[in-house]
């Protein structure tokens, strides 16, 4: 059975091909007979061990000591089934078939068997050119090899050579074999169908069972299950792929020639696996993200300090207070502009402070809501330039109170140009223009503007301004620090004074408030840069705001309201009187 059906498909290959043989005139051998036409064929007789070379080699076959029965028993077949053909007078008359038999032993002795079959008859060498439809090699077919390791290396290079002037002989093949004509159609399938065969090998000689059919008209395939027969445990019918498939977000990464022995890594974050090719991860857009082993990416979210935030719910309600606490302060002190308390803290500057206090308070609702060009340019240095009105007024307010009581008796000069030449206005004036100048440079320059940060999480757009992290914004802050290092002087050098005039306390509790509130904003700013920065922005900012009022203004409203003995001139007079004869006695 096993002859019968290597004779026919050599019949196939050499009546298809006869018109292209070429004579060897080589001695017989073991591996070699001479012919009119050579079969090639390439079957494992020794097995041996892959091993990692430095540079190509071809191993000596004949060297290793496995010896493979399966593939000696191949080369039995193939050479009992051409001498079948040559003792017969029926099957090629007149034709002798001579065959050479390779030792695949390993992929390197496979290759170079596949490249000696491809030599031509007249030189011992293969000729690379632009078509193969004329070229004649040395064999005309080729049986093997076995494993498909490496007959798919060896069907890439004979597919070039061999395969377009063999299916052109195919569709021409016509002859009775066993009383059945066998022949092909244009496309080189048999017109007649054909019998499915597996090799048994559990029995003492090799044979084949059918085990079903292929018919062409129609077409039909038959197996017949129960006459398999698997060489596995329990008979359990094999898996026919060489690798489980890989999870969901996981790419193929290919493991040898065949397509279906791959390994499986799972995608990177960032990146997902697309259905239409398995073996490569593509990237997201810019305005998406994935976790780890994603077979599609999903929309980031984009954040800002919406008006509907928990967080904005609770702030939001705390600048309309302090706001309209600054509004009411403003009411009473203009209601009582008039009075030593007032006038001690700077009578109409105190309105100045507080309306600044006011626009400063006002410039937070622009950190709400989603970010606009209008609202980066406008925010910042709104709150710069009125928050330096107010401290230019505190610093004014401390020197002048200084300059009474210290420099009128020792630099009468000095206090008498600060009060002729309007010192304390010129000076508010020139410190605002500053900070006033520092603003225009900064949006005309390098101007705030909306941005939106893809850098920061993998799961979210953060949309905020630039306003942070620029110089103008660093240089306005840092002015108005200098301001509070003034105040703080003044302070200091009139802790002394009356007590009616004496502010270091209240002064220095705001400065205190001020600083503290922005060293935290700038050290929570380096640790963290999430949506909620905006939020802490506006909580130093309130926080500075409050300061100033609760240390500067509650207190005179306190006395102008509950304590009206102490908002006298005569209160007034009497505490000055008492600090000049403290000092007379000292």
């Amino acid at each position: 059975m096993l002859g019968s059906t290597v004779v026919l498909g050599l019949l196939l290959f050499s009546r298809a091909n006869l018109a292209f043989g070429c004579q060897d005139a080589a001695p017989f051998s073991e591996f070699r007979r001479p012919g009119d036409y050579i079969i090639a064929g390439a079957f494992p007789i020794h097995r041996g061990k892959t091993v990692s070379k430095s540079k190509p080699e071809i191993d000596i076959c004949q060297s290793v000591s496995t010896f493979d029965d399966h593939g000696f028993h191949l080369f039995q077949a193939m050479t009992f089934a051409i001498e079948e053909v040559n003792n017969s007078s029926d099957l090629l008359p007149n034709v002798t078939l001579g065959y050479e038999i390779f030792d695949t032993c390993s992929e390197s002795a496979s290759v170079f068997a596949t490249l000696k079959i491809l030599t031509q008859c007249a030189q011992p060498y293969v000729t690379i050119g632009h078509s193969f439809l004329g070229y004649r090699p040395k064999a005309l077919a080729l049986i093997g090899p076995d494993r498909s390791t490496f007959s798919s290396t060896t069907a890439s290079i004979l597919s070039n050579f061999l395969m377009p002037q063999l299916l052109e002989k195919i569709k021409k093949v016509n002859f009775t074999l066993h009383n059945q004509s066998i022949s092909f159609d244009d496309n080189g399938e048999p017109l007649t169908g054909y019998d499915i065969v597996m090799w048994n090998w559990n029995e003492q000689n090799v044979s084949v069972r059918v085990i079903g059919s292929y018919s062409q008209r129609p077409s039909k395939l038959h197996i017949n299950e129960e006459g398999l027969k698997w060489h596995t445990k329990d008979n359990t019918i094999p898996v026919s792929i060489c690798s489980k498939e890989c999870n969901a977000g996981e790419r193929k990464i290919l493991t040898g020639v065949h397509l279906c022995c791959y390994s499986c890594k799972a995608c990177p974050k960032m990146t997902f696996l697309n259905a239409s090719n398995p073996f490569s991860c593509e990237p997201c857009e810019r305005d998406q993200w994935s976790p780890p082993s994603s077979v599609t990416c999903l929309h980031r979210t984009v954040e800002y300090l919406s008006w509907s935030n928990p967080l904005s719910l609770v702030l939001l309600p705390a600048i309309t207070i302090q706001l309209l606490v600054t509004l009411a302060i403003a009411v009473v002190f203009m209601h009582n502009l008039d009075t030593p308390v007032v006038k001690s803290a700077g009578g109409i500057r105190c309105l100045i402070m507080l309306a600044s206090l006011a626009c400063a308070c006002g410039s937070l609702y622009l950190y709400f809501g989603e970010p606009t060009q209008e609202t980066c340019l406008l925010r910042q240095p709104l709150f710069a330039v009125s928050f330096t009105i107010c401290f230019s007024c505190i610093v004014v307010r401390s020197f002048q109170i200084v300059c009474i009581f210290k420099l009128a008796s020792k630099a009468p000069k000095l206090h008498d140009f600060w009060v002729k030449k309007n010192g304390p206005n010129i000076f508010i004036g020139v410190s605002s223009t500053v900070q006033l100048l520092i603003s225009i440079l900064w949006v005309s320059l390098k101007p705030p503007e909306r941005v939106a940060d893809y850098m920061k999480f993998e799961n979210q757009i953060l949309l905020e301004c630039s306003e942070s992290s620029s110089v103008g914004s660093v240089l306005g802050i840092l002015y108005i620090g200098l301001l509070s290092m003034f105040c703080f002087i003044f302070c200091y050098i009139g802790k002394d004074l009356p007590a009616n005039y004496n502010e270091a306390k209240c002064i220095t509790f705001s400065l205190l408030v001020y600083f503290v509130s922005w060293i935290a904003y700038f050290a929570i700013y380096i640790a963290y840069k999430g949506k909620y920065i905006t939020a802490v922005n506006i909580l130093a900012i309130l926080s500075s705001l409050l300061g100033i009022l609760s240390g500067y203004f509650l207190p005179k409203c306190y006395v102008i309201l509950f304590r009206r003995e102490l908002n006298t001139t005569e209160h007034f007079q009497s505490s000055i009187q008492n600090y000049t004869k403290k000092r007379s006695s000292n």
